[in-house]
């Protein structure tokens, strides 16, 4: 149920029907679509508003359980000179596949894809295959871009 407009939040009955516990004041569910008054008057809520609430919502607990971690990327060889530096600091999320990483690191350097199937993966001195692997990093992990190196 919604208060008149102006200062239209839940009450706490509606709040503890959520799960949300006693006195407990939600976000008013407003019309996403529209001028911010609630849908059709009376206090009645459309349907985008309540799926923009629960999105944002899980937007909101996805950001606070997601912890970046600064990790060090390094360049060599072909890679460094697609990328145009040697390394650099990014901020990751500690859990992250080790594609999700590349795909990263990528979006970063866009050149970079020239020498995706090509390249050595590693993190802190491991050789990671790309793919669906979790890898868990630490603040100062070092991940390194090794393509391949010919020669004799």
């Amino acid at each position: 149920m919604l208060s008149p407009a102006g200062s239209a939040l839940q009450t706490s009955a509606h709040a503890q029907s959520r799960g949300g516990g006693r006195g407990r004041v939600f976000p008013p569910l407003i019309c996403a679509c529209s001028d911010g008054r609630p849908c059709g008057g009376r206090g009645k809520v459309c349907a985008c508003a309540v799926w923009s609430v629960l999105w944002r919502r899980a937007e909101e607990a996805a950001e606070d359980k997601m912890v970046l971690s600064p990790v060090t990327v390094l360049y060599f060889a072909k890679s460094a000179e697609l990328a145009g530096v040697r390394s650099e600091t990014i901020s990751v999320p500690q859990e992250i596949k080790s594609l999700q990483l590349w795909e990263e690191i990528e979006s970063r350097h866009p050149r970079l894809a020239d020498v995706r199937d090509q390249v050595i993966f590693a993190v802190r001195q491991e050789y990671v295959q790309l793919g669906d692997q979790v890898l868990l990093l630490q603040p100062g992990d070092e991940i390194a871009i090794i393509p391949p190196i010919s020669g004799g």
